[in-house]
């Protein structure tokens, strides 16, 4: 099976708690601050943070 998108993480543990950051594979996310982007992140794309 083909998949029509490639999304690029990185898994770790931090201080015990498991964390994934996503390294590709999104585009650019809209906003000037990294909490806006967080807050565009939340509006348009949270499918895709369940999805991981």
């Amino acid at each position: 099976m083909r998949s029509r998108r490639v999304i690029h993480t990185v898994d770790s543990h931090t201080e015990g708690m498991p964390t994934r950051v996503v390294t590709g594979g999104i585009g650019t996310v809209p906003g000037a601050t990294m909490g806006e982007r967080r807050t565009y992140f939340q509006e348009h794309l949270d499918h895709l943070r369940t999805w991981l």
